[in-house]
């Protein structure tokens, strides 16, 4: 009985969790810079690292390099209350489109832009617009088959 309590309690860890050895340097400064930082997760991707958490119930994602160099900060903004300033040229260029989510990314040399995915039924696309509202890059991302996992990215813009 207890190897099933045992199994039963282990078994969601290893579906649901990564635990990722995160350097010193990158913990500091993440530390640093959110202090306020709670239900923080760390992924590692190409050898850099990032951390999703929540700061005041604001959904986050930091990206830190491998020696603590903070890369970018994405704030998830809420698409029912996003500005129509950010929306209006979403729903024209793609017309029929549902957008599914709302990045604001910060960046350290004050490059701020807009990382906003959009889906119209058959296709999504991965678009970057600038603070002032104009789309910078578009990506569209099919599927080649329902049992693949590969993505094409093609170039729009």
């Amino acid at each position: 009985m207890r190897k099933l309590l045992l199994l039963i309690g282990i078994i969601p860890l290893m579906v649901f969790g990564q635990d990722y050895d995160v350097p010193k340097q990158v913990n500091d400064a993440f530390v640093k810079m959110f202090a306020d930082a709670e239900d923080v997760i760390w992924t590692e991707m190409d050898g850099d690292f990032e951390a999703s958490f929540y700061v005041e119930e604001e959904y986050k994602l930091a990206m830190f390099s491998a020696d603590g160099k903070w890369l970018e900060t994405s704030t998830s903004i809420n698409v029912e209350s996003a500005s129509t300033e950010i929306t209006k040229p979403i729903y024209k260029k793609y017309n029929g489109a549902v957008i599914d989510n709302i990045f604001l990314v910060e960046t350290p040399k004050k490059i701020n832009f807009y990382r906003i995915q959009a889906d119209d039924g058959v296709t999504i696309y991965k678009i970057k617009m600038s603070e002032v509202y104009e789309i910078l890059e578009s990506k569209k991302v099919s599927f080649t088959s329902v049992d693949s996992d590969i993505e094409d990215e093609e170039e729009l813009e």
